[in-house]
């Protein structure tokens, strides 16, 4: 790998000649982050909300507790509650959620290397200008924005890359369904809709502890101070190296020059994609958002009764316990 800094020109203090020099770091994030806005307009490396299947999420359980079956002492029992053996046992639902699917756009074409139109760089090795070729373009610009981009801190670098969310709004970023559709949601058993006096009571009361959202950062709207430069073959001869000048491009073409090898990479090139996972392991890359936590009250069941007339006698199992963490699923981004 050799990286190369991209030349761009300062046209120095008042009065003075202007000159070419190599970008700053800083002048060329502001150039990185106007490339991922490029990107994250028309990403390709993409997660939709699908109704089940999904390629990406593993099978994601909600559990929760609910009742047993009532038992009432006309069934049987005449004069005596029925005892615990006699009551069916809390039980767990389970509810799975497989709603994110991933897919790579793979119709992005860039622009060739001619020999000349790729950003110009300064060659200490033989002291001269000289353009990059798409080995410098990609180790010197295009990877290192795709690592800033699948970061673990989300910032105006990781636009056009998604994240979890317990919320269906999150200012700067747009949610992925388009209907407030939960990728996944926790769910416990509402203990406070249970009561002796309701027996029999329907067995299955849940209450939604957490819904999780799936949103896609937008693109910002970063114009880079500086320009950066290329050869303009508008003589005669483009096999002549003396026949070229020194040009700036725009900000839009380098942006859509830089941009479209940006989308090449992160979606159709082994090593440098933008991958997605949901793992439970740590596993996958970093982090993205808040983790989709499955909990679950850890009681053995509530044993109550109650008299409903003469001879009337109920008992049922109700939910009990603490909520505690079944499993934790966490949204991941690599470069793979």
């Amino acid at each position: 790998m050799t990286v190369r800094s991209p030349l761009v020109y300062d046209a120095g203090p008042a009065g003075t000649s202007g000159f070419l020099r190599a970008a700053t770091p800083a002048e060329l994030l502001e150039w990185q982050t106007a490339i991922i806005d490029n990107y994250a307009a028309d990403p390709s490396s993409v997660l939709t909300v699908v109704s089940g299947s999904g390629t990406i999420s593993p099978t994601m359980a909600d559990t929760r507790l609910q009742a047993g079956a009532a038992q009432q002492g006309s069934d049987g029992f005449v004069a005596a509650f029925p005892n615990a053996s006699q009551t069916g046992d809390v039980s767990t639902v389970t509810v799975n959620y497989d709603k994110v699917s991933g897919s790579f756009v793979t119709s992005n074409t860039g622009e060739v290397d001619s020999g000349y139109n790729f950003p110009l760089y300064y060659n200490e090795d033989n002291d001269s200008i000289q353009p990059m070729n798409l080995e410098d373009l990609v180790d010197s610009i295009i990877e290192p924005t795709i690592d800033l981009m699948v970061a673990a801190v989300e910032s105006d670098t990781t636009a056009g890359t998604y994240t979890i969310s317990t919320s269906t709004s999150v200012t700067g970023y747009t949610e992925v369904s388009g209907a407030n559709t939960a990728i996944y949601a926790d769910t416990r058993a509402d203990t406070s809709s249970y009561s002796a006096a309701g027996i029999p009571e329907t067995q299955d009361q849940p209450t939604t502890i957490n819904s999780y959202f799936l949103h896609r950062k937008n693109a910002g709207s970063t114009t880079p101070s500086t320009q950066l430069l290329h050869l303009d073959n508008a003589y005669a001869d483009p096999t002549n190296v003396k026949d070229f000048d020194i040009r700036q491009y725009t900000i839009a073409e380098a942006t859509t020059l830089l941009g479209t090898w940006l989308k090449v990479y992160a979606g159709e090139v082994s090593g440098y994609k933008i991958t997605y996972s949901i793992t439970t392991d740590g596993s996958g890359g970093n982090a993205r958002g808040s983790s989709m936590v499955d909990t679950k009250l850890d009681g053995s069941g509530a044993f109550s009764t109650t008299l409903q007339n003469t001879d009337d006698y109920r008992a049922q199992e109700f939910p009990n316990g603490s909520a505690a963490t079944v499993t934790t699923y966490t949204l991941r981004v690599t470069k793979a």
